[in-house]
């Protein structure tokens, strides 16, 4: 079950649980760390380095396929008259 599984994994994530909170609350509030404060709202924030990394390999994988469906989005506009 879900809660046996939790269990064995408390102490061993590779992120520290009460940061990770620290930095969400931050956020909900609007008191992020002073990197991430560009007056935007993230509707992404990785917490820790896996899902940062994570994240980085997909918007890596996201741009080559932006770059390989081109012709399709571009060929969506009305034709000017």
């Amino acid at each position: 079950m879900l809660i046996d599984f939790l269990k064995k994994m408390s102490g061993k994530q590779p992120i520290d649980p009460d940061k990770a909170a620290e930095r969400i609350v931050e956020i909900v509030l609007g008191k992020q760390l002073p990197e991430v404060t560009s007056g935007k709202i993230r509707t992404r924030i990785p917490i820790g380095v896996s899902s940062g990394k994570m994240m980085e390999q997909r918007v890596e994988q996201w741009g080559h396929e932006l770059v390989e469906t081109k012709a399709v989005w571009e060929s969506c506009e009305f034709d000017e008259k």
